[in-house]
């Protein structure tokens, strides 16, 4: 839901249409920044870790060879062993966030500016 909630707030920042269910591109956004917000979180969260809970946590990523499936998995793992994971989960999220709709917006490739798009 925050990868959601945050790509409707980057279109609308940036004058865009809401993303629409039926559209391929729109999907892969959602994935897109889904994968960053897990990725930001999990690091954010490992560097406050000690030694040996972020081994622990690098050994449940291990067991999955697909990407985000790791992500969420490490994710479903802190949450267990973290008695304050929700915490630490929603003020990374926020920063990760702030950060994304503060930065300045992309300018995509030479050839979309050349056509507009």
């Amino acid at each position: 839901m925050a990868a959601l909630k945050l790509l409707v707030e980057l279109r609308q920042r940036h004058g865009q249409p809401a993303p629409e269910t039926s559209s391929e591109a729109d999907r892969k956004a959602f994935e897109q920044l889904a994968t960053d917000l897990l990725t930001y979180v999990r690091n954010a969260i490992s560097a406050e870790l000690t030694r040996e809970q972020r081994a622990d946590l690098e050994l449940v990523e291990a067991a999955q060879p697909e990407s985000r499936e790791a992500l969420l998995l490490g994710q479903v793992s802190l949450a267990r062993r973290l008695p304050d994971y929700w915490q630490r989960f929603e003020a990374h999220e926020a920063a990760h966030a702030r950060a994304r709709l503060e930065a300045p917006a992309s300018r995509g490739s030479w050839l979309g500016r050349l056509l507009g798009s």
